[in-house]
């Protein structure tokens, strides 16, 4: 059985065996006019919409947890280490300690918190990458 979708009721998808397609084709059927074979799902995240497969837009996320980003920074070379180092860096001595009990004790990393700002300079990213690694730690 493959599957179907009718052009005609937009939202409707169904599997019909090749024999019913056949015979729809062999008795000039006008059902055989209404429906059009699915094609594969060519991504994971793939959806149907309106007779053809499309990527959904990935927002970016405004909060991943402290696990996500350690993991993140991990696993594409930045060191822990670094990020100590980045906060070290930070000259005003209150918001220095402010930013070390944020990255140390918040359960949760917010896209906007002011903390990543002295911690993404310090790195050299820039907000694009940011928002890049905010949708790749998502997903971990």
């Amino acid at each position: 059985m493959s599957k179907f979708y009718n052009i005609n009721n937009r939202s409707e998808i169904r599997e019909i065996d090749n024999d019913t397609i056949t015979s729809w084709e062999i008795n000039n059927n006008p059902k055989r006019n209404n429906w059009i074979l699915v094609p594969d799902k060519p991504t994971e995240t793939s959806v149907w919409d309106n007779g053809r497969w499309i990527e959904p837009q990935v927002g970016i996320p405004q909060t991943i947890s402290a696990r996500q980003i350690r993991m993140w920074l991990v696993s594409h070379g930045i060191s822990l280490s670094a990020i100590e180092s980045a906060i070290d860096q930070i000259e005003d001595v209150q918001q220095r300690e402010l930013v070390r009990v944020e990255w140390e004790y918040a359960p949760y990393i917010e896209r906007n918190h002011p903390m990543l700002v002295p911690i993404s300079n310090s790195l050299g990213f820039t907000e694009e990458q940011i928002d890049q690694a905010f949708i790749e730690a998502s997903a971990l």
